[in-house]
């Protein structure tokens, strides 16, 4: 399902010289909207947009101002649109309050809401994931914080007519939380340090490739590798070497595009097969599931080893199949 969301250029001006300084600061959540723990931080953005209010008539028949929807673009903190938040009721969607990422299609549907007051502002919330859909970031969240609101009050009391509509522009930042996965068992050297959590697991199928030298013996030249998990094919393995980016592995969500790049790698043997690994993140583009990892593990390795003994041509390539798990780790806020 496709979201149109038309944003007005008068509300952005009016905020974001209000939410630029904010934006720099770290986050202030108030104990009763806490997370609880087993859930990491996958994605923070910063809406802009409208808090919509409509003239209805209450339990007694008077007419006054009610809640209708949110209207806002969420921008990640380079800019890019990240996301869509709006109101099921204006997309023919069950009722409630909807966020959808503009890169993957993935949609969550807001549930159980828990309010702080913000004085001067909309309340900072916690709401409960009801429901999703689509595959993609927002696919598996759990909880979204709305924090660090500016505007977006609506009118009170009386209004003169039903229907009519008051749209009064706001900021917030919308933090979105999965829920953590259990950590492997492995050997101790790979070991990730604490303060990161297990945010996905990928089952890999492809090929180690292996290059002959000028020395007559296969080198390392590059993974080739589909990552699956229960939805089906979602992360694609391959060499910079390959690709035309710097030396290096990486790891590329197919749905949204985002990437990272493997540096620092301790690995332990595992007879018979490739080497388990641990690697380091070293770098990642992008704003979607890959976009926060910090280190990768590579276990349960079958196949995968290098040829031994002479080669020839120098150049020539040999891909060797392999299967793995890959573990993903994200920081844990």
């Amino acid at each position: 399902m496709r979201i149109h969301l038309c944003v007005s250029a008068l509300s952005l001006a009016l905020l974001a010289g209000a939410t630029a300084a904010e934006a720099q600061e770290s986050l202030s959540i108030p104990p009763d909207i806490a997370v609880p723990e087993g859930n990491h931080v996958v994605l923070s953005a910063r809406g802009f947009g409208t808090q919509n209010y409509e003239c209805r008539a209450d339990a007694s028949g008077a007419l006054a101002w009610a809640f209708r929807a949110p209207q806002a673009l969420l921008f990640a903190d380079d800019g890019t649109l990240v996301a869509v938040h709006f109101g099921g009721i204006d997309v023919g969607l069950p009722a409630g309050v909807y966020w959808q990422s503009v890169l993957d299609g993935s949609r969550v549907h807001g549930g159980h809401v828990i309010a702080v007051p913000n004085p001067g502002a909309i309340p900072v919330l916690r709401v409960e994931a009801a429901d999703h859909a689509g595959e993609g970031i927002f696919a598996n969240v759990s909880f979204i914080q709305r924090l660090e609101t500016v505007g977006g009050v609506g009118p009170t009391g009386r209004c003169p007519r039903a229907g009519l509509l008051r749209i009064v522009p706001y900021a917030a930042t919308y933090v979105f939380y999965v829920p953590s996965l259990p950590r492997p068992d492995v050997p101790t050297e790979l070991e990730v340090p604490e303060g990161n959590d297990v945010g996905m697991i990928g089952h890999a199928q492809g090929v180690q490739i292996y290059q002959c030298g000028a020395d007559g013996t296969f080198t390392f030249h590059a993974p080739r590798a589909t990552l699956s998990d229960d939805t089906g094919p979602f992360i694609d393995h391959f060499g910079g070497i390959d690709r035309n980016l710097p030396a290096g592995v990486y790891w590329q969500s197919i749905r949204d595009g985002s990437r990272v790049h493997g540096g620092t790698i301790v690995s332990a043997p595992n007879p018979g097969q490739i080497a388990l690994l641990r690697v380091a993140a070293a770098d990642t583009t992008g704003h979607g599931i890959m976009s926060r990892v910090t280190f990768i593990q590579r276990l349960a390795t079958v196949g995968g080893v290098s040829p031994t003994g002479p080669c020839a041509p120098a150049g020539s390539l040999v891909e060797v199949p392999y299967r793995a798990d890959y573990y993903f780790y994200r920081p844990s806020l």
